[in-house]
């Protein structure tokens, strides 16, 4: 078995099967606390069912369609938006009659059918126009591509929103309009059966060595943190006040002088709260920078070498915006646009910024490549976006991207088949290569990766898969190759997220996502090179 070059910071070499195959415990990374929230809601007589659109402001509610059409629920999806399933089932692209018809059909363009696996019963009482019983199916109208006909599991792509209708690609306005039936083929308002579903944890390393969690419950943010390196979780606590509708994993930060700070959308507009002295409580929920509107993906923050923060997302124009603090610790500017030309852009971008201090920012676009722009001065502008490493088509995730200690940079992403794919640069500054797999091909593996580099340059690789496990990979040498993908932690069943990743100060690795009762799960190591825990709940 070939190993890991030796761990500069204890002289030990680690095996790739150490680091993939888990920890003896949690005891550098935080025990077992209780569940402050308990358990989940149950739905012991149906399934679940989360709108992915609900970062989208309603343009169109069951009512407004009441005053002219049948009913349905509109939302300002940018044009070719990859639409999630709310649910698992499976995906009709044709025939059927009535409202059980799909493809092209009439003033709805093109339409697909989701006929979930498990109905769902209805969580807000009935209004006017809407049909009795369960929800069994979801209608998608106006698109302007089908998914494949087939099984979709939560959170797939099962078609792309556009403006058809009447046999034109554009024969309406750009918008998702969507709603779901009854088994009796009776029109339901979508929004009334969501149950929801655990939102994705995000994890971080505090400059003092400590874990920090976040994950959005019911639309309010809620944080923990160890006391001290190695420590148990403390309960779960809200973030920030004056919040309730983030539905969305926020992007967390903290600054060079000790400040947290959180970011979110929130109803087309990224709002924040921060602390104004390290360990304080953090502020109210606000909009941030000027006008800031029609910002339709999460945001993503960072630091800049003259310690000013940016924040940057998908704007519904197809640009990537940017704001920046005027001086840091002040108020942000006016949002902008990142780089020259729009590269449609969709989901969260991600951001690195080299050695010498200029930043590079890389999104997914809705033709499903991965772009990128690099700034030509620190905290100057942006050069004209250039496609990102050759053959990358079809690409599902948000890319995540790390930076080597030589400056080497890789971009990691999820395609539309179930494959994690990367591509790398062969020496800093030099263009991306070819988009290949991340270790074996498994067609199961869904989401956004979670990506970690090493302090010796090796990168470290997780995902979910359809059966909801976690599973890992990492490089054997920098540059190299990566070992065959294995579970993460014992009795690791049950991942309902993207997981999150971290590595501490002391090499420690540990993994989290969230998990059934309101819980964000986690397994890591006790000490490096060990093996993964079982895996528990955290807080």
């Amino acid at each position: 078995m070939r190993s890991f070059d030796t761990n500069p910071a204890d002289g030990r070499t680690i095996s790739r099967r150490a680091m993939l195959a888990g920890f003896a415990g949690l005891a550098g990374l935080g025990t077992v606390g209780g569940n402050l929230f308990g358990a989940a809601p149950a739905h012991a007589n149906g399934g679940t069912l989360y709108n992915p659109f609900s970062a989208w402001q309603v343009t169109g509610t069951w009512l407004d369609h009441l005053s002219y059409s049948l009913g349905g629920t509109d939302y300002p999806l940018a044009y070719a938006t990859g639409l999630p399933a709310p649910a698992s089932g499976t995906l009709r692209t044709q025939g059927g009659t009535g409202e059980w018809a799909a493809g092209w059909v009439g003033s709805a363009g093109r339409r697909a059918i989701l006929t979930l696996d498990t109905p769902v019963p209805r969580q807000i009482p009935r209004q006017t126009g809407e049909g009795a019983g369960d929800l069994v199916a979801v209608v998608f109208q106006h698109l302007s591509a089908f998914s494949s006909e087939g099984h979709y599991y939560t959170r797939q792509i099962v078609g792309r929103s556009g403006a058809s209708a009447n046999q034109a690609d554009y024969g309406g306005s750009i918008h998702l309009h969507i709603h779901g039936l009854t088994a009796g083929g009776s029109r339901v308002d979508f929004t009334k059966f969501i149950t929801g579903e655990p939102i994705a944890p995000v994890a971080m390393v505090l400059a003092s060595g400590i874990i920090a969690l976040y994950q959005v419950r019911q639309g309010v943010l809620y944080g923990t943190n160890q006391p001290a390196p190695g420590g148990s979780f403390h309960p779960w606590v809200p973030i920030g006040y004056g919040a309730g509708a983030i539905a969305e994993p926020p992007a967390m930060i903290q600054i060079p002088s000790g400040q947290l700070g959180g970011y979110a959308l929130q109803g087309g507009t990224v709002v924040g709260a921060g602390q104004s002295v390290p360990g304080g409580a953090f502020s109210a929920w606000e909009p941030m920078g000027v006008g800031g509107a029609g910002i339709v993906g999460r945001p993503s923050v960072v630091v800049s070498a003259s310690g000013r923060m940016s924040l940057l997302a998908a704007v519904d124009n197809g640009n990537v915006g940017i704001t920046r603090q005027v001086a840091p610790l002040s108020a942000f500017g006016p949002w902008a646009a990142v780089g020259v030309g729009a590269p449609r852009a969709s989901g969260k971008p991600a951001v690195i910024t080299y050695p010498n201090g200029l930043q590079q920012v890389f999104t997914r676009t809705v033709d499903s490549v991965v772009m990128t722009t690099k700034q030509t001065t620190v905290d100057g502008p942006f050069g004209a976006w250039s496609t990102v490493g050759v053959g990358g088509a079809g690409l599902s995730g948000d890319p995540a991207v790390v930076l080597s200690p030589a400056g080497v940079a890789t971009v990691v992403s999820a395609t539309a088949d179930g494959t994690i794919v990367y591509t790398t640069q062969a020496r800093a500054g030099a263009a991306f290569g070819g988009w290949a797999p991340v270790a074996e091909l498994r067609g199961d593996l869904i989401g956004s990766p979670a990506v970690l580099m090493t302090p010796s340059g090796l990168v470290v690789v997780y995902s979910r898969t359809l059966g909801s496990i976690i599973v890992g990979t990492n490089q054997a040498v920098p540059a190299g190759s990566f070992a065959p993908w294995q579970e993460i932690g014992r009795r690791g069943g049950g991942a309902l997220s993207d997981p999150a990743a971290v590595m501490t100060p002391l090499g420690l690795l540990g993994v989290y996502a969230a998990t059934a009762g309101n819980a964000v799960s986690g397994a890591g190591q006790a000490a490096p090179g060990s093996s993964f825990s079982a895996w528990s709940v955290m807080g």
